[in-house]
Parts: structure tokens; sequence; C-alpha cells
């Protein structure tokens, strides 16, 4: 019987790796983008932290010198917004919707776009319990986090496509 399931889980592991199938981790881009400059960010802000990050893991650098620049990375804009999804029959507001945007565009040395302007969307639901005040704005926060790191990670898959 233990030789059956370890046959099992060796076949298991042969079909997964032969149909593609990959962890998500780190995202590997083309060297021709490095070193990259980034423009319309704080670079004292998360949502910069986390561009600098995801990019020196996939293997382009970042440089604060325009002119060393290979390409630019160009955030046009990033916005947070909640919206009201419901209320109770008291006009109390029960469940919102949170939503972040990031419009970025990608520019190579002659400020020609390797990838044109887009807009990268994440949204989640955040239930607004009457019994738990405390803890509201702490998990706004938490999924505000969680949004902007799913944008990166969009972002990343897009410079991975386009360096193809």
């Amino acid at each position: 019987m233990r030789r059956f399931q370890s046959l099992l889980l060796s076949f298991f592991v042969v079909m997964l790796a032969g149909c593609g199938f990959q962890l998500r981790g780190e995202v590997k881009l083309s060297g021709a983008l490095s070193p990259m400059f980034v423009t319309g960010v704080n670079t004292r802000e998360t949502l910069y932290a986390e561009i600098q990050r995801n990019l020196n893991a996939g293997g382009v650098l970042i440089t604060e010198d325009p002119a060393r620049a290979r390409s630019w990375l160009k955030i046009s804009g990033s916005d947070f917004r909640q919206n009201v999804l419901s209320v109770d029959a008291r006009g109390k507001v029960v469940e919102y919707e949170l939503a972040q945007t990031l419009a970025f565009s990608v520019l190579d040395r002659r400020r020609k776009p390797i990838v044109p302007q887009a807009t990268l969307v994440a949204r989640r639901s955040f239930v607004n319990p009457e019994t738990t005040v405390l803890g509201k704005s702490s998990e706004r926060d938490r999924l505000r986090d969680a949004m902007q790191r799913e944008l990166v990670r969009k972002l990343m898959a897009r410079l991975r496509a386009r360096a193809r």
C-alpha cells in the first residue's frame, strides 16, 4: 500500500510539472528593462516599496538617475475608493466595496512605449459589523495593503508578458 501511495504521489508531481503549473513566486523580467527609473510615486510610500521589492526580485535594478535608465515605469495615477454596497433598515452602512486603481505605462530610453498606458483595478468587499468598532480601520488598512500587493503582481505580470 505504501508503494502505491508513493507511486500515485510521483504521478501527480510529474503531471503538475508537465502541465506548466508553477507556484506563485518571483517573476523574472527581461534584462533590457534594467536599470529602471520609477516616476509618479513618492519613494516613501508603501506602493513604491512594493514595486521596488518586486522589480528587484525580478532582476530589474532601480536607478534614481533618469539619465542612466534603460526604461521608465511611469505611474500616472493611484487611487483608493470606498463605496457603499449595502445599508440596513436603519440606513446604517453594512458593507463597503474597496477599490484601488493603478494607472501606469513603461517607456524605453527614447520615451517610446514598451507597455502602453494601462489601468489595473483591485476590489474587495468590507463588512461593517456594528459590534466590532475597533478593528474596522485596521482591517480596512490590511485589505488596502493586500490590494496594493495584488496590483503590483498584476503589473509584474504585464511586464513579464511584454518582455517575452
